[in-house]
């Protein structure tokens, strides 16, 4: 699953989708990556943030 790359992609999912989309799977998960963080065009550390949110339901969700 590709939650985010580094540039804008119109017409894509939020935030909020995707961590719904997480919380909703409904399967065994045995691994997963986030990848494309770019420091370079994270405004106030937000993208950090959804990172580390979006980490913690997947791990969440391995546990």
């Amino acid at each position: 699953m590709l939650l985010w790359v580094s540039h804008h992609e119109p017409g894509g999912l939020t935030s909020r989708e995707v961590i719904n989309l997480i919380q909703n799977i409904d399967s065994e998960i045995i691994g997963a990556d986030i990848v494309e963080y770019n420091p370079n065009r994270d405004f106030q550390n937000m993208t950090a943030f959804l990172a580390a949110k979006m980490m913690k339901e997947i791990l969440s969700k391995m546990l």
